[in-house]
């Protein structure tokens, strides 16, 4: 299946968005077909977020995948901002290539990418009409943490290769991988980032200890009284 063409995206851009709901997940759900995963992290939502903006995507933290921003965003001050377009590169035992651009940024807990590319990848996206197809992330704080939820839209999805007459199961086939990986996969990156947990408590290494290492220390006689 060929590639498709390389064309600028409509770009929308918002601000000021607090992650109340997720209304705007869900907005031109009548243009655009797909699913969406969900996972409870133990990390703070701005935390989250900002590791979002950076050049590797989380869960990318391997040495099969390759990323490169091959056109920068609007604001040169930031690794990512609106406009900014990403090439990543799987390398075995995955395979393929894709190029993506960032088209939606709100602040503090929504971001959107929409594919321009797929090269050899095992599974092909096609957006509905002038729409490319997109993955939007959305977060929302919750009591333990931060609910993530993932969003992949699309028209339609069909697996290369000899697995194409497996098609007809390719959405159902990749919503129960992401479904089953995210939380494992997302986790193991923040990890790799420095940032760790213990329980549902949030270490950020070189910060000191945490508020349950706190409250668990014995009270000396001095801090009693």
């Amino acid at each position: 299946m060929s590639n498709q063409a390389y064309r600028r995206p409509s770009v929308s851009i918002g601000m000021g968005f607090d992650g109340a709901d997720f209304n705007l997940m869900s907005q031109d759900s009548d243009k655009q077909g797909g699913f969406v995963v969900t996972a409870s992290l133990p990390f703070k939502r701005d935390l989250l977020f900002s590791e979002l903006l950076e050049k590797q995507m989380l869960g990318n933290e391997t040495d099969t995948v390759k990323t490169t921003i091959i056109r920068p965003g609007n604001d040169p001050d930031k690794t990512i901002s609106i406009g900014c377009v990403r090439e990543s590169i799987f390398l075995p035992p995955a395979h393929g290539r894709t190029i993506s651009e960032i088209v939606e940024i709100r602040e503090p807990g929504f971001i959107k990418w929409a594919t321009l590319v797929q090269d050899k990848t095992p599974f092909y996206f096609v957006g509905r009409g002038e729409e490319y197809p997109s993955v939007a992330v959305q977060l929302k704080e919750n009591k333990k943490g931060t609910t993530v939820q993932m969003k992949y839209e699309f028209a339609e999805v069909s697996l290369n290769g000899h697995l194409c007459i497996f098609s007809f199961l390719a959405a159902d086939l990749l919503k129960w991988q992401l479904q089953s990986s995210l939380s494992k996969t997302w986790i193991e990156s923040m990890r790799k980032r420095g940032h760790y947990t213990q329980g549902s408590m949030l270490i950020v290494r070189g910060q000191g200890k945490s508020k349950a290492a706190e409250k668990a220390r014995p009270k000396t006689k001095a801090s009693a009284r």
